[in-house]
């Protein structure tokens, strides 16, 4: 999911960002934001973040790309042990 779009979800979850109050911005440049036609600076992204209650790893998209990460670690970790785990039963079987 790209940057805008997850900004964008912002509204699918009820999450209003009221202007200036909330962000810091004109409620057009969220649109702009929520289209991809801009990119927030890195203050205007953390006021997002905390508005929404997410990190600014989870709007940048890099919360998702480290579980993925972990998820592929740990799944080869269990398929390593699971081997083990079947030998050592193999071999007491014998």
């Amino acid at each position: 999911m790209a940057l805008y779009q997850r900004i964008a979800c912002r509204s699918k979850n009820g999450i209003i960002l009221d202007d200036q109050t909330q962000i810091g911005v004109a409620r057009a440049t969220v649109g702009f934001y929520e289209s991809g036609e801009r990119l927030p600076d890195a203050l205007v992204l953390r006021k997002i973040a905390e508005a929404c209650n997410v990190s600014a790893d989870w709007v940048l998209g890099i919360d998702a790309d480290v579980k993925g990460e972990m998820i592929e670690v740990l799944t080869s970790i269990n398929r390593v042990y699971r081997e083990k785990l079947t030998s050592i039963n193999d071999i007491s079987r014998l």
